[in-house]
């Protein structure tokens, strides 16, 4: 009997229609790579698993309108159960924060947004209007997913400072947060230890929002020769700290193919999960299911 996993963040490129700025500023090895076309047919498994649902993250496809993205990936979907996370700037004037969100709202298989925080976290994060349009997420019970990495103290302080106004928020913790990958392999450097501790530490505050989870993914941001070694370790971090419950697996797909096919990034978490002694069935699929709300 094949396992179902939903995919709880992924990204499905159309060239041909999409503008995806972003994709100029990759070297040119990375552009041959994935910036062309990827469809829900690319989504190849091996045998034992079988893809019950995807979630689809915003990738660009027009900036100025995200919600075109989300009418392209529907289109394509028909056939598979879809919740999709459109792209806003949580800075926006926040009348015109709620006209974006009516647009979205129309279409059926919107779940929330996400505001790439990166580099420009601090500013975003302190910005006068951040904090009344979150509290508009949280009213109108939408997802906000959470993109930024956790080394920086003062940033991760400032962005306790908002979800205490908003406690109620349901979050999905991107790509485990950035876990400072690098540091099994390296010297253990200061820096890279501190870094560690600063990530466990936010982790450990992050989970103590109720509606909060963790999404195991994006290693390949983070250093492309990764192995299940080095990930291993901060999974289970991950579990110990969130509980199993609010634990969920994703590929970060087509970025994925920067370290390995589709197929075998699947094959090697399950066997992490299987190693770990996680239930397939909560972290695979039950997990973003429900936080998801798919049908």
């Amino acid at each position: 009997m094949r396992s179902l996993i939903i995919d709880a963040h992924l990204h499905l490129f159309d060239a041909s229609k999409g503008r995806y700025e972003w994709w100029s500023s990759l070297p040119e090895i990375d552009r041959e790579q994935i910036a062309k076309s990827f469809f829900v047919n690319d989504l190849l498994l091996p045998t034992d698993l079988s893809l019950a649902g995807i979630v689809h993250i915003e990738a660009g496809y027009d900036n100025q309108g995200s919600w075109h993205e989300i009418d392209n990936v529907e289109a394509q979907c028909k056939d598979m159960p879809l919740a999709s996370i459109g792209c806003i700037d949580l800075t926006l004037n926040c009348n015109d924060f709620v006209t974006n969100l009516e647009e979205f709202k129309q279409r059926r298989s919107f779940r929330g947004l996400r505001h790439i925080l990166g580099e420009n976290a601090k500013h975003v994060l302190n910005h006068p209007n951040t904090k009344s349009n979150l509290s508009t997420l949280n009213q109108e019970d939408f997802i906000f997913e959470l993109q930024m990495s956790f080394i920086d103290h003062n940033v991760n302080t400032a962005l306790f400072h908002l979800l205490d106004h908003a406690p109620e928020l349901r979050f999905a913790i991107n790509h485990a947060g950035f876990a400072p990958l690098s540091l099994p392999e390296a010297a253990r450097q200061t820096k890279s230890i501190n870094n560690e501790k600063t990530w466990k530490s936010a982790i450990n505050q992050l989970a103590t929002y109720p509606n909060s989870v963790v999404k195991c993914s994006g290693w390949e941001m983070q250093n492309r020769t990764y192995d299940n070694v080095a990930i291993s370790p901060f999974i289970s971090y991950l579990s110990d700290t969130f509980g199993e419950n609010r634990l969920l697996f994703a590929s970060n797909f087509p970025l994925t193919l920067f370290s390995k096919s589709y197929s075998d990034y699947w094959c090697d978490i399950t066997k992490i999960i299987t190693a770990l002694g996680l239930d397939p069935t909560q972290v695979l699929h039950e997990n973003a299911r429900k936080f998801y709300r798919f049908g």
